[in-house]
């Protein structure tokens, strides 16, 4: 026990290899799905990618030259998708629907 509580330290628990991998899996999932869906560029999914290196160790080596050169535009997901009228009850206009 410390008897002096400010400058006490106590050992902090690291992730092992696995939970590593894991976190590392779901980062990956969670930026490809927001590509994929048209909610961030790939500008940003590139600096998403290279500020998980810390804790993951992967994607260390995206420099700030890939990310420069990478498209920033957006994707517009369901542009083919026609608007409901905001007007009318959305049940009647299901005619509208592909």
């Amino acid at each position: 026990m410390c008897k002096y509580k400010n400058l006490c330290t106590y050992p902090v628990r690291r992730p092992s290899d696995n939970e590593i991998a894991d976190l590392a899996s779901k980062n990956i999932d969670s930026i490809t799905k927001a590509f994929q869906a048209g909610l961030i560029s790939q500008k940003i999914g590139l600096k998403e990618l290279r500020q998980q290196a810390e804790q993951t160790g992967l994607f260390s080596n995206i420099t700030d030259e890939d990310i420069e050169k990478a498209d920033n535009s957006v994707a517009n997901m369901g542009e083919d998708m026609p608007l409901m009228p905001m007007n009318e009850p959305a049940e009647n206009n299901l005619d509208n629907f592909p």
